[in-house]
């Protein structure tokens, strides 16, 4: 490690534990909360000034995920309680039960301490080259030939079970609640909810086949709304972001992105996601609330999850040493098992209509090691985090570098079980489909 960077974690180090010994020995709420939000905002604000990072490098893209799904999610939930009113029952209960709420926030402070440790200590800075002249390296025709036909049959397989998956719950897709409806519609149909991100993955790879010019661009965009329309008649969402930031990442290595654009369409993303919400909730006679008021409310759901975790762990259900990990896995056998998020909404007891309980990254942590596992797994997220930057700028293949991002970004909000199975399905599929094109003569 460079002198430089030692300089710079304990000039970071000294501010961060200030603030925090400030707002455990502090009383008065409001004064907690600021002095959380001072501390929170210090982090973030050391990490740009001592980072100068593209702005779609892992790191940064981190940063944007824990901001939004678990660092800032206390303070819009206080948002709701104070300035908006929302004074429901449940969200009493967590404002005013400093214990945990102030557990909360100290462990929100802590991870993102230590991925700011971890990304210092093996920073790559001076072995990435982001300027444009970093070009990339063209793998062999064969292999390119490869992976248009794995990627094309993979597309194949999910647009099948879409149809097949649409036909067989048509019922409870489009009649009454519509959330409800998607639910109740997953029960039992794991190799369909899991075989169709397929397609997902089968059109990032295509689309960087695109950019090397040897797909048609306008085949490809026909297919790739095809698939959108899908999956949202089906009820999911979250795949067209996952979908879409693929293509951003895979573009920008080939064609750079300018900062200003890719903030402009995460800002169009983030009013497409509030309309999207307010509009299920109205199909599902959810009463409908303020655009404003839904994206306060996305944004503090994130602390609400937490808190279950929190709460139920190990108090009330002992710590589960990695079997969250194997559940989504589970869940492909025959017969109706329950995915993640709902088995941990069965353990917390909790009923609303939709899905489960996302923990996010933290959650994930705490509630299968404890304290220790927060520690390690933010650890462990940022030195992957500047190996993904490295490989990124490196690679023949810039697909398979934006999965493992999406892995690690999407644990940020539902944890690694909910991304893991994901990757691990569709390696054992890309790696039979490519020794069967390698040992035939015909392709």
């Amino acid at each position: 490690m460079q002198r430089k960077n030692l300089n710079y974690i304990i000039l970071v180090t000294i501010p961060f534990i200030f603030f925090l010994l400030l707002m455990i020995f502090f009383d008065n709420f409001n004064i907690k909360i600021v002095m959380y939000a001072i501390d929170y905002l210090f982090l973030i604000l050391t990490f740009l000034k001592q980072k100068k990072y593209n702005i779609l490098s892992m790191q940064f893209l981190f940063t944007v995920y824990h901001m939004a799904y678990i660092g800032l999610c206390p303070i819009f939930l206080v948002l709701q309680y104070t300035i908006m009113d929302k004074k429901s029952s449940l969200i009493s209960m967590i404002i005013n039960d400093s214990n945990f709420f102030d557990q909360q926030c100290l462990f929100i402070l802590i991870s993102y301490y230590i991925f700011l440790i971890a990304t210092t200590f093996f920073s790559n800075d001076n072995k990435i080259d982001y300027s444009e002249k970093n070009v990339i390296k063209m793998p062999d025709n064969k292999i390119l030939h490869y992976s248009k036909m794995i990627s094309i049959i993979m597309i194949g397989i999910s647009f099948i079970l879409e149809a097949l998956y649409l036909v067989k719950n048509k019922n409870l897709l489009f009649g009454g609640s519509l959330e409800s409806g998607r639910i109740t519609a997953m029960a039992g149909n794991g190799v369909f909810l899991y075989g169709m991100w397929l397609g997902t993955f089968g059109l990032a790879m295509l689309y960087e086949i695109v950019l090397r010019k040897n797909f048609s661009s306008r085949i490809f965009w026909i297919i790739c709304i095809i698939h959108m329309l899908s999956i949202s008649l089906i009820g999911f969402k979250s795949r067209i972001i996952v979908l879409s930031l693929f293509l951003l990442l895979i573009h920008n290595r080939y064609k750079k992105i300018k900062s200003k654009n890719v903030i402009k369409l995460g800002i169009v993303g983030v009013f497409l996601v509030g309309a999207l919400t307010i509009a299920r909730n109205s199909m599902s006679g959810v009463e409908s609330s303020s655009f404003i008021e839904t994206i306060v409310t996305s944004f503090a759901n994130g602390s609400i999850n937490i808190y279950y975790v929190l709460h139920q762990f190990p108090k009330y259900t002992s710590f589960q040493y990695g079997y969250t990990y194997l559940i989504n896995f589970i869940m492909l056998a025959p017969g109706s098992q329950p995915d993640f998020t709902i088995w941990l909404k069965n353990q917390i007891g909790i009923t609303f209509s939709g899905g489960g309980v996302t923990p996010t990254l933290l959650g994930e942590a705490w509630l299968n090691f404890g304290f220790f596992g927060i520690i390690m797994n933010f650890f462990l997220v940022g030195l992957l985090c500047n190996r993904l930057d490295k490989w990124y700028y490196k690679t023949k293949n810039v697909y398979f570098v934006v999965l493992f991002v999406w892995v690690v970004t999407s644990s940020v909000r539902g944890g690694f079980a909910n991304s893991l199975i994901n990757l691990i399905i569709y390696s054992i599929m890309n790696l039979i489909l490519f020794m069967l094109f390698k040992k035939s003569r015909r392709w």
